[in-house]
């Protein structure tokens, strides 16, 4: 009787053991991508405050937005998936900048609108970050000239993961 209670404690011992190490490896995995993501140039940090349907978040989810030539994209923080959270083709972007919120922090409001789908994503990111990405948006071809009537027909490869 004593030696099968030793044993189940020994092979719960082992599993706990296991799930602690487990749990550790994949926050170590996140650590690593939310750091590798951060250091890749056209990346920064932001909140997400709606969901892409539009519908408001309880809590506003970390985000990292990634933009590059021909796209940009919203992944999430918490997550081992490289697949990113919403992504818009630069062509069909529209950006809308709150101005309503007279708020004391520094967080500005953008909205990300995909023109050829209607989903969209409200952002709470800081002003530096807000300008870094509509001057990335105003600084691309005019939308109708040229081959920008039509989406890119080069896909850029991913620069992560």
């Amino acid at each position: 009787m004593a030696d099968s209670v030793g044993t189940i404690g020994l092979v719960l011992a082992w599993v706990f053991a296991l799930v602690i190490a487990i749990s550790l490896v994949l926050l170590g995995i996140i650590a690593w991508r939310r750091r590798t993501l951060l250091k890749t140039p056209g990346t920064f940090p932001a909140k997400a405050l709606t969901a892409v349907g539009g519908e408001k978040l309880a809590t506003a989810r970390g985000v990292v937005v990634s933009y590059h030539e021909s796209s940009v994209e919203v992944l999430a923080v918490w997550s081992i998936s490289p697949l990113p959270y919403f992504s818009v083709a630069r062509h069909v972007l529209e950006l809308h900048r709150d101005t309503s919120d007279h708020r004391t922090g520094s967080d500005v409001r953008l909205e990300l609108l995909d023109l050829d789908s209607g989903a969209r994503i409200t952002l709470a990111l800081s002003a530096d970050h807000c300008a870094e990405l509509t001057t990335w948006h105003e600084s691309g071809p005019a939308v109708g000239i040229g081959h920008w009537r039509e989406a890119p027909e080069r896909v850029q490869r991913r620069r992560y993961f």
